[in-house]
This record gives C-alpha cells, structure tokens and sequence, in this order.
C-alpha cells in the first residue's frame, strides 16, 4: 500500500498562484472583449418617411426637413424601436413609422459606424424611437 504525502504548504501557495494568474488572465481577456468595437451610438432626429415596405426610411433633418426634400437613407429592418408611449419592441414588427411613403413621423436614430472586410464602412441603425 502506497502512501502519499499530506499537503504542505508550498503546494497550497502553487494553488492560489495558479489561481491568481488565471483569474487574472480572464480578467484581461474581459476587459478586451468589453472594449473591442463597443461604441456609444450616435443620436440623430429628424422627419422619417418610410418606403414601401417599411424597411428603410429617408431621414429628413428637423430644422429644414420637409416631405420632398431629399434625406439621409438608413436601413431600419431589424432595429429595435419604441413607439411614442414608450414600449420597446425587438424589431421583428414593422417599426413605429409604418409603411406609407407619403406619411413622415418624428423619430431619434441610434447610429453606430461599422466596417467590415467583407461588405464594406456604413453606419447602422441600432435602435428607432418615434417621438409622436
């Protein structure tokens, strides 16, 4: 029968080093991944008018936007939105400023910049709220 030796002192210091180089390498490894792309986005008002489908808007500054005068165009497809009583939606729904080309409503954009390899620089519509 083999007897092995009782735990000193020197293998519970190896322990907590251990654990102390790992808990700090996932420290490092989160706070890398909390700043990597993370941005504030940037929020933006003005008059949307929708196209057809409701997908994309044409976004008309408040100080001169008017419907017929030309926009900013931003996809909208799959952003969150809130409506003027506040309830947030998921932006599976057809968005608060509706499908009718001829109809503007109040809104605030969240927009974030992007860049990818693949589909190029732009910016994102990350969330709508309609303003009344």
């Amino acid at each position: 029968m083999s007897q092995g030796r009782a735990p000193g002192r020197s293998d519970r210091w190896g322990v907590l080093a251990l654990l102390a180089v790992v808990a700090l390498g996932l420290g490092a490894l989160g706070a890398n991944l909390l700043d990597d792309g993370v941005q504030e986005p940037r929020v933006v008002r003005g008059i949307a008018m929708p196209n057809n489908t409701g997908e994309a808007i044409s976004l008309h500054a408040d100080e001169d936007g008017r419907p017929g005068e030309r926009g900013e165009g931003y996809v909208i497809a799959g952003a969150s939105w809130a409506g003027p009583d506040g309830v947030w939606h998921d932006g599976t729904d057809t968005s608060c400023v509706g499908s009718e080309p001829d109809v503007g409503t109040r809104v605030e954009l969240g927009l974030v910049e992007f860049s990818d390899p693949i589909v190029g620089d732009g910016t994102r519509v990350v969330w709508l709220r309609c303003l009344e």
